[in-house]
This record gives structure tokens, sequence and C-alpha cells, in this order.
């Protein structure tokens, strides 16, 4: 079986605005930079063998951004975790990082994502995501692999708590489909009496699985 290496990246305010292609390709860099026992792909352009499970949305920070990185043989998660460190730019860290054997895919593993969601007005922002909950749906046009199509992305609400002046929300991201702030934050400034376009801040804390652990202690659980 395949060694892997899971690794949790947090992503800070100064590179909020890289793009999912920018990040892939300024880790691939920091690998080859760092000597580990990466595997690479063959041919005249090798790349290091890399899944991600979720892509973050462009100006969003996080605490937990996920590679799943295949190795040639075993590794040391402490030598790793040092090397790896030092080698990524200014605004990204590794949150966690462990070595495994096999095991499932974490897109497989993957239940949902947990954001915080701020705003200069946090009582609208309160008030909205209220309103946007007491519905028993709500239709939103929704691009996907076939196209827009209508969905409902109240269903693909499972939680939401107010915390200060911001909300704390678990929004479904799996294999079949996800929801992002940005589509959910459109339908809450609507219940909330705003523009669409009204500007608000979104960390994502984390990807969880089915029974709602951190998708980091599924892995290591698998």
């Amino acid at each position: 079986m395949p060694h892997r290496m899971i690794l949790r990246l947090s992503k800070e305010e100064p590179v909020r605005l890289l793009s999912h292609l920018d990040m892939q390709a300024m880790l691939q860099r920091a690998l080859r930079r760092c000597g580990l026992p990466v595997a690479y792909t063959r041919g005249f352009h090798p790349h290091a063998q890399i899944s991600f499970p979720l892509a973050l949305g462009l100006g969003f920070t996080s605490d937990g951004e996920y590679a799943d990185i295949r190795l040639t043989r075993p590794a040391d998660p402490h030598e790793c975790r040092l090397r790896l460190s030092a080698a990524l730019p200014e605004g990204f860290g590794v949150s966690a990082l462990c070595v495994a054997q096999g095991g499932q895919k974490l897109s497989a593993l993957m239940h949902a994502s947990d954001y915080r969601i701020t705003a200069e007005s946090g009582e609208a922002l309160i008030r909205g995501t209220r309103a946007f909950m007491s519905k028993a749906s709500v239709t939103a046009r929704k691009a996907g692999k076939g196209g827009e199509q209508d969905v409902d992305i109240r269903a693909m609400v499972y939680a939401w708590k107010p915390e200060g002046k911001g909300v704390t929300v678990r929004l479904r991201a799996d294999a079949l489909g996800a929801l992002s702030p940005s589509l959910l934050m459109r339908a809450v400034w609507e219940e909330a009496g705003l523009p669409a376009q009204t500007p608000f801040r979104a960390r994502r804390l984390d990807l969880v699985t089915e029974t709602g652990r951190s998708l980091f202690e599924g892995v290591k659980g698998n």
C-alpha cells in the first residue's frame, strides 16, 4: 500500500487573494525545496503526486487546507513538519501533519466544512442567517459539472451558531457537492435586506467527517 503524507495547512491574511491553483504551485515548489521522499509523476515535467479534497474560495483565510501527498517510502512526521514549515512562504503554516499507509481518500471521508463568517454589520449578519435558517428551503442557482442548476441551498447548511458579531456555519462538503460561503451569503444578505454583494469575511475552521471529527483525526483513525 502506498505511503501518504497528510498535510493540514493554515492560510492567513497576507495570502488570502492567492488562488487555489497558485497555492498548488506554491506547495509543489516547497516540496521540491525541502527534500522529502515525495513521489513524482513521470514525463518531461514531473510533479509531486498531490490531491486536494476541497478548493478554498478566493479571498478566504483558513485553518483547514488539506493536501494528500504520496511518498516513495515512510518518513518521520516530525522531520517532515520541520522541513516543510521552513520551505513554506509567509502566510502559510503547517497546522498538522501525519504519515499514513493506505486508507481512504480525503474526499471520501469529508462530509462538511466549518466556517467563521464576519461582517461590518454583525447584527445584520446574525439577523439574516437566522431568517435563512428558519426557512424550509431556499433555492439558488449553483454551478455544477452539468452547468448551472437550481439547488436547495438551505438543505446544505447543517448547523449555525451566532458568536459575538459573527456566525459559525457547517456547510455541506462531500464528494457529490459543496456549498460555498459566497453563495450562502448572497441569500443571507437578501434575508437581511442588504445588497447581495455586501462585503463579508470567511475563515474555514476545518473540514469534518460525518461523525463531526476533524478530517485530520478521521484520517489518523482510518
